[in-house]
């Protein structure tokens, strides 16, 4: 079962995809990709709806254990979360690039993937938060 905010963070990734491909102008996996994007919609929209009818909890504890130092900064709305979860793939996106680009060196390879863990947190960190807002918010849409 997938949550809203991982639904979200699948979206943001492929928009990042879709916007290096047509930067490197190949366009042939474009179309795969909006089927994608079409059906990560229409997950969205059912999880949603099952949310609102008490079919889905809408957020899991993941039981993860981080460095507790590091934490994802919040939002007051559900478009400033996204928002950050886009940020947050575009420099993942970017350090995994600085990563393996052999022509970096080992120093500045090994801090870049010292920052994808990181990010990593607070990327997870705002998908729990968004899937938090959702369910909330929905709440408090069925209470009036």
């Amino acid at each position: 079962m997938t949550t809203c905010g991982e639904i979200l963070d699948k979206l943001t990734i492929l928009y990042k995809r879709i916007e290096v491909l047509k930067e490197s102008k190949i366009y042939d996996n474009i179309a795969d990709l909006k089927k994608q994007e079409a059906y990560l919609l229409e997950s969205l929209a059912k999880t949603i709806t099952e949310i609102k009818n008490k079919k889905h909890p809408g957020n899991f504890k993941k039981h993860k254990i981080y460095d507790e130092n590091t934490k994802a900064d919040t939002a007051n709305n559900l478009i400033s979360l996204i928002e950050k979860l886009k940020l947050y793939n575009e420099t993942l996106w970017k350090l995994e690039d600085d990563r393996r680009d052999k022509t970096k060196s080992d120093t500045e390879r090994l801090n870049s993937a010292d920052l994808v863990a990181v990010y990593n947190k607070m990327r997870n960190d705002t998908i729990d938060n968004i899937d938090e807002y959702i369910k909330y918010s929905l709440n408090l849409i069925l209470e009036i």
